[in-house]
């Protein structure tokens, strides 16, 4: 089982103290994965939490604004509303990065960003992509890569743990699976992958926890 709401507070201080990511990764990494599951009062606590630990609220933004591309746009309004929540309460601005790329350099980023996660095997993704959807294949560099996750607040070894973290607590295998090694080909290292799922025990059964980190040592065996 998960941990309780009550319980929040002592297991996320044990957390934060434990090894392999630093206080404000780990943050990022629980604001994404409460959203993916659609938990808004563990979201609300983990918003606050990431603010008090010295989060932007433009970066904790930048992490919800992504969510949208793994967890849908519901996950992402819903998000949104609880960072609007934690501002007013706090007494933050509602600011937002804002993006001056043209739409060439938009797909010239995502296309570069991608060759880096999938590294040789970009051209293998997109032709599986393409056999399923031409258009969804186009929507992947466009959208996803581009737009949004070569977006500049974030970088993209952040992003990446933060997308691992989602896609763990919602028990995606097969695309934690290749997230798991593009956030290797872009250089984050096993030992903070490893701390990301660890620390998702927060959110979702020892189960899950397990099977995530089983997947790990498979990609890293």
């Amino acid at each position: 089982m998960s941990i309780q709401t009550s319980e929040l507070a002592d297991v996320a201080s044990n957390l934060l103290a434990g090894p392999g990511l630093t206080r404000k990764e780990r943050c990022q990494a629980w604001v994404s994965a409460s959203v993916a599951i659609g938990d808004e009062t563990k979201s609300l606590y983990f918003v606050t939490l990431a603010l008090a630990s010295g989060l932007s609220v433009s970066l904790v933004k930048e992490i919800i604004l992504q969510s949208y591309l793994f967890c849908g746009f519901p996950a992402a309004i819903d998000g949104l509303i609880v960072l609007r929540q934690c501002v007013v309460k706090g007494g933050y601005s509602m600011e937002e990065y804002s993006d001056s790329r043209s739409i060439s350099e938009i797909r010239s980023d995502g296309e570069t960003l991608c060759r880096s996660v999938y590294d040789r095997n970009y051209d293998k993704l997109i032709a599986n992509m393409e056999s399923l959807s031409p258009s969804l294949a186009k929507w992947m560099i466009e959208e996803g890569y581009g737009k949004v996750l070569s977006r500049r607040p974030l970088q993209v070894q952040d992003r990446e743990l933060c997308v691992v973290a989602a896609l763990a607590v919602m028990d995606r295998e097969r695309q934690l699976v290749s997230h798991l090694k593009g956030a290797m080909h872009v250089g984050v290292p096993k030992s903070r992958l490893q701390a990301v799922l660890e620390s998702n025990s927060i959110l979702v059964s020892s189960e899950i926890v397990e099977k995530n980190l089983r997947c790990l040592q498979r990609v890293t065996s």
